[in-house]
């Protein structure tokens, strides 16, 4: 099987509408959600922008204060403000869109990561369910993509009505084949080694493809974080 060995691959990732990522702890979802802010950072942020969702605090800080971010939030009235913040983003879109007589939003890509949603579905399902499952199935022609990361893979932290519109899948190492399932809906995921590698199943393909964990250095993720800081 062929591998995905440099950086593209997380270009390639951000041209996709949706993403799943699904892992063990330890098994390398940082570091691949950090290398697609990365990614989206080396573009200008006319481009592509993006909305952190950090529960954890200490994920995705270090992006918060760039040009390229529009909203960060940690706390749960803060990522439910965040995520109709949002929503009323994509309306906007919308209507501009309906005046334009356009089918697809031409300005700036709009990017939300939520890390460990697992958590958030555990403690603000009923309000942060309906939010993202709504920013998933309408956002694609407005150009804005959701970006999940969980190391939960139960069925019950990732529903079916929010994974089919998550186009393209991640999956790092997790416990079983059943929780490979829930994530890539296929068996797979819980053979990879402990870290380093993933299986990715792109938009529309079948098959999932084994590739390798290109990483970014802490120093490096910094020193791009400094120099896209706002003015």
């Amino acid at each position: 099987m062929d591998y995905w060995t440099n950086y593209e691959v997380y270009e390639r990732l951000l041209e996709d509408v949706h993403i799943l990522i699904g892992g063990s702890v330890g098994s390398g979802k940082s570091v691949v959600m950090n290398a697609l802010i990365a990614t989206l950072l080396t573009h200008d942020p006319a481009e592509k922008c993006m909305m952190l969702i950090d529960p954890k605090r200490v994920e995705l800080v270090a992006y918060k204060d760039t040009a390229h971010c529009i909203g960060h939030a940690t706390e749960s009235h803060e990522i439910i403000g965040l995520l109709e913040k949002a929503g009323r983003i994509m309306e906007t879109r919308y209507q501009s869109m309906e005046e334009q007589r356009i089918k697809r939003w031409k300005g700036a890509e709009l990017y939300i990561f939520v890390d460990e949603f697992g958590d958030l579905m555990t403690t603000d399902r009923k309000q942060f369910l309906p939010l993202i499952k709504r920013l998933a199935q309408m956002g694609r022609a407005a150009g804005i993509h959701v970006v999940m990361a969980t190391q939960c893979t139960l069925r019950s932290v990732i529903p079916t009505e929010v994974k089919i519109n998550l186009d393209t899948r991640v999956a790092l190492r997790v416990p079983s084949p059943l929780d490979s399932r829930n994530v890539l809906d296929c068996n797979g995921a819980e053979k990879l080694p402990k870290y380093g590698q993933g299986l990715i199943r792109w938009r529309g393909e079948v098959t999932p493809e084994l590739w390798e964990l290109p990483m970014y250095q802490d120093e490096d993720l910094d020193e791009l974080a400094q120099a896209r800081r706002r003015i």
